[in-house]
Order: C-alpha cells, then sequence, then structure tokens
C-alpha cells in the first residue's frame, strides 16, 4: 500500500479529533481549515464544516470546500489549501507514520489539486431564479451600506447595479446572504443572463467576490442601456466600446458615459474575456481596453485583444481620471 492509499483511507473525522477542532452536535465542525471561517454566515451562526454520512469527508457552507482527513491535514500543515510545489513530507509523517515511510527525508511534491477530495457536481439553480434574485434587488440609494460602499469611490447611486433584498432565507444555492450584497448580472456574447456576480463590501474570509453556487464565474457586465442592447443586436448607434477590469471601474464607467449614446461600457474579471469571442460589436467600433497598470492587468489587456482581433484597438490608462479607493481602482469622470 503506498502512502498515498493509506492517506485517503483516512476519515476526515479522525483529523478533526487530531486537530482538536471544535465539534457541536456530532456534524458542525469549525473553523473551517481553507477559508478561516468560525459560522456559516452573518447571520447562520452554526460552524461552518458539516460532515457527510459516516464522517469520512467535511463541506464547508462558508466557502464551499470539499475536504476528506487528506486534504484536510493538508491545509491545516500548509495554513491554507494546498498548491503546487508544496512539500507533503510532514503531512505524509503525520497521518501514515514513520513505519510506512520510504525514501525517508526526500522532498514529496504533487499536483496538489489532483489530491483533492472528489466534488459531486452541484446542479446550478435555473437561469430564472438567478433572474428572479437580480430583479429583487433594490437600488443602492435604498441601502444605505451599499450606498455608501459606491459613494465612498465616487460611484454615483445610479451605477448599474443592485443591493441585495435582506431576507430571512436565501435560495440553497445561494449561502453567502448579506456577505456579498453589491450584484450585477452575467451576460454572454449575445447579450443573454448566465449567472451574477456579488461583491462583499467588507473585507471577507474567503475573497470579495462570489457568484451561484454550480455556475461559473467568468462572464460578462454590461452597461444595460448601449451595451446590452447592442451584443443582442438592437442597437446600431454604437460606435465606441470601453472595455474595463474589475466591477467598481465597470460601474463608474457605466455612469460616466451615461450621455454618449454612442459608447458602450463592458467590464469583466478574470475568466470573462473569452465571453468576448464572437461579440456582436459593430466593425467600425473602436474597442478602448482600460485594464490595470499590473502584471494582472496586461494578462487581460492581452486576453481582450486576442478575443477581438481585427477591431481598432486602443489601450488607455484610466488613472488619469482616477479617484482614490482601497482597492486602487479608478473612476472615469
Amino acid at each position: 500500500m503506498s502512502w498515498l492509499d493509506a492517506a485517503r483511507a483516512i476519515p476526515a473525522s479522525a483529523v478533526v479529533a487530531s486537530l482538536g477542532m471544535t465539534v457541536s452536535h456530532r456534524k458542525y465542525v469549525g473553523p473551517c481549515r481553507g477559508c478561516g471561517a468560525t459560522q456559516r454566515s452573518s447571520k447562520d451562526k452554526r460552524p461552518p464544516m458539516l460532515y457527510d454520512k459516516g464522517g469520512h469527508a467535511l463541506k464547508c457552507f462558508a466557502c464551499g470546500m470539499h475536504f476528506s482527513g487528506l486534504w484536510l491535514a493538508a491545509c491545516a500543515a500548509f495554513g491554507r489549501p494546498p498548491q503546487a510545489g508544496d512539500d507533503w513530507s510532514s503531512v505524509r509523517a503525520w497521518l501514515v507514520g514513520e513505519s510506512l515511510l520510504e525514501g525517508e527525508g526526500e522532498r514529496i511534491t504533487l499536483k496538489a489539486m489532483d489530491l483533492a477530495p472528489t466534488i459531486e457536481d452541484i446542479p446550478p439553480p435555473p437561469v430564472y431564479q438567478v433572474a428572479a434574485l437580480l430583479r429583487s434587488c433594490v437600488q443602492p440609494c435604498e441601502d444605505e451600506e451599499v450606498g455608501a460602499y459606491l459613494a465612498l469611490r465616487g460611484i454615483p447611486l445610479s451605477a448599474p447595479c443592485g443591493a441585495l433584498p435582506r431576507l430571512d432565507v436565501y435560495p440553497e444555492w445561494w449561502p453567502w446572504g448579506r456577505d456579498y450584497p453589491l450584484l450585477v448580472g452575467g451576460y454572454d456574447t449575445q447579450g443573454n443572463l448566465r449567472s451574477c456576480h456579488a461583491r462583499t463590501i467588507y473585507k471577507h474570509p474567503i475573497g470579495k467576490t462570489r457568484w451561484p453556487r454550480g455556475y461559473a464565474a467568468g462572464w460578462l457586465f454590461l452597461d444595460p442601456v448601449k451595451a446590452r442592447p447592442m451584443l443582442q443586436r438592437k442597437d446600431h448607434n454604437v460606435s465606441a466600446v470601453l472595455i474595463c477590469e474589475g466591477l467598481t471601474d465597470y460601474l463608474a464607467a457605466s455612469c460616466a458615459a451615461a450621455s454618449d449614446p454612442s459608447l458602450a461600457v463592458i467590464g469583466g474579471a478574470s475568466g470573462s474575456w473569452r465571453a468576448l469571442v464572437g461579440a456582436a460589436i459593430p466593425s467600425h467600433a473602436v474597442i478602448f481596453i482600460a485594464t490595470d497598470q499590473d502584471a494582472v492587468g496586461e494578462r487581460y489587456a492581452r486576453e481582450i485583444s486576442d478575443a477581438l482581433a481585427g477591431y481598432q484597438l486602443r489601450r488607455i490608462d484610466l488613472s488619469q481620471f482616477a479617484t482614490t479607493n482601497e482597492d486602487h481602482h479608478h473612476v472615469v469622470a
């Protein structure tokens, strides 16, 4: 038996006991060793992790990560989910003992994701349910917290986004509750709603953005007056398209361009730019690319240029219109 086979056979419950993690009602476990959450959400105070039947694996309802005993032990050893290049020697020694070791003292590096526990596909909600959640959102001016977040960044409260309503119960596929209250739609090349993109307005231990369970993250943000009708081939007046990196830049630019009927604004984040391939942008339109001036922004600019090869492309720096905020985003004015 290899050490991996032996380690994979160790149930998560054994690792939980070894780590001294908190267990309540024999099934709720915390804190999450992947995201650090101590409870499911701001409203649900139960520990975030739940055993499957038999205690062989765990699932965190705060970040959605699944844990086998091996994966949980690795997260504890590294202080985070495993990454490529990590040395698994200490994990091996802890889980299976010195008697099963071969080549003691050798550095063990593995493709971390090959060891991730098997995760059953989460059935995505029908898109009409996602649309209903978006329609239920209130205007930013009606939500004090979201309104303050936008105002601090110089973004008008008329920005094309919504504030998640305060509900007693949210859909099962939306376990984030009000932790991510700023929402916009996520659209494909034809302007069809495919998902939604949510952002936290405070620092959150599992990241600043989320989307419905079972849905992909990378879709486009489209200003509803010009960009979406353009992709649906309903607006033929657009002669320029501004493509922004990040949600806040997209919102600010959409407001700034609202009075110009010829300028459409599209936003996106990691994974979004593939949706630009085949987009129904008029062939005569000039494409302005406004991504951050860093390594990631440079990569996004190349991905956008590749997706829209054949158009007139111009890289611009929105920092000349900048207003300072904590994320160093730039706001068009």
